[in-house]
């Protein structure tokens, strides 16, 4: 990765990743059930939340593509901004409006500044790199969210208040960053290419492109059940961790670890890429996603936990960055926040499911049992998917 500089337009947009991550992440659901909330309010709250996203994402991508990918940008992160600072209030009512409020707005982020960062590299004829700078992009990210966690582990032991202050803060910043990124102007515009159309009917043309392009409708299933599923259920580990006696600084530090690790592999997708075709990758890593649900219950301490958590992480790292890629080298631009938002809209939906099974089996089995529950019902779900995947690039090819 060559020496940053401000000047660079991609420097900038390295800068406005990294400020991304949550400070209070860590420590969510630790202090939701620190101001008496229960599992299940935690998981209701959660769900909601997912569902908001899961709504504003029909219309965030005509939004993005409508009004500019740069504008949306500074809209969403003044509205996490102020989501986190409605977790100060406390009871339950207040943290869900906060929940509700940071994946509303958040909806607007989700695809966006990928499309943003996409179609400066093609203004600059520069798209062949886009694999390698997108892994680069979220490795340098990394460094910063390994501070932001382990800050907000440590800063919980100062005061509660203290991460849903900074990560305000955070967002603000980010803001400040991307004004200043250059707004590129797309090569077919959604007005000259639809016309005037209500926002929502943009989106619906984006589900016909998926579902013409197998490639494209086998992937969107594909990592929505994976990313979705390990999303959805990653922060109900808090709890786990917290039975097994460890620390809220503790916990940051996991939170680190799943971080460096991210750095490290990050940068590194696009070589493992050249040696594996798409559905050869999503198969692996579909597999250690299993691997990691299974582990769950016979981690004893919080130090094997940890490792398995970094199983999951791995699968996020590398899928995150590889989807990224694939689904921007078959879209076609004058549409593309739109369609990467029905891949989030997709797997916000799984997530959705996920989080909701918590909150029902919580009722009935511990936290820790429900992992493994989870992960064999994707594993036979995945199945059909990731054959017709294989099937499909095997004959666009």
């Amino acid at each position: 990765m060559k020496l940053l500089r401000w000047s660079d337009p991609i420097g900038r947009y390295y800068f406005f990743r990294g400020l991304l991550g949550r400070v209070y992440l860590p420590i969510l659901v630790i202090y939701m059930l620190d101001r008496g909330l229960t599992v299940g309010q935690v998981a209701l709250i959660s769900t909601l939340a997912f569902a908001a996203s899961f709504i504003f994402e029909v219309p965030s991508g005509a939004i993005a593509d409508h009004i500019g990918h740069r504008r949306t940008l500074i809209i969403s992160l003044l509205g996490q901004a102020l989501a986190a600072l409605c977790y100060l209030g406390g009871t339950f009512p207040w943290m869900l409006v906060a929940g509700v409020g940071y994946m509303a707005a958040g909806s607007l982020l989700t695809g966006t500044g990928e499309a943003l960062f996409f179609e400066y590299l093609k203004s600059q004829k520069r798209e062949a790199d886009h694999l390698r700078l997108s892994g680069e992009g979220k490795s340098f990210s990394r460094i910063f969210n390994i501070l932001s966690v382990t800050a907000g582990g440590f800063s919980y032991t100062i005061h509660p208040f203290l991460p849903f202050i900074i990560c305000s803060a955070q967002f603000i910043l980010a803001a400040g960053v991307i004004s200043t990124f250059p707004n590129i102007k797309q090569r077919a515009s959604v007005e000259k290419t639809e016309g005037m159309m209500a926002l929502l009917q943009h989106f619906p043309n984006a589900i016909k492109t998926i579902w013409r392009e197998p490639r494209l409708f086998w992937m969107v299933l594909v990592n929505a059940f994976i990313l979705g599923s390990t999303f959805g259920s990653a922060d109900f580990q808090q709890i786990i961790f917290q039975n097994l006696g460890a620390t809220a600084t503790f916990i940051g530090i996991v939170y680190a670890l799943k971080r460096i690790l991210s750095l490290l592999l990050s940068s590194r997708v696009h070589l493992l890429a050249k040696h594996m075709r798409p559905a050869q990758l999503m198969t692996l890593l579909s597999v250690l996603c299993l691997l990691h649900y299974m582990l769950i219950p016979i981690a004893l301490t919080a130090v094997t936990l940890t490792i398995v958590v970094l199983i999951a992480s791995t699968v996020f790292a590398i899928l995150e960055v590889a989807y990224n890629d694939y689904m921007n080298q078959l879209i076609n631009s004058h549409s593309r926040a739109t369609t990467l938002s029905v891949s989030n809209f997709t797997r916000t939906f799984v997530s959705i499911l996920v989080v909701a099974s918590f909150g029902f089996l919580s009722h009935m089995v511990s936290v820790t049992n429900i992992y493994p529950i989870i992960g064999v019902i994707q594993a036979v779900i995945l199945i059909i998917p990731l054959v017709m995947l294989a099937r499909a690039y095997r004959f666009a090819h």
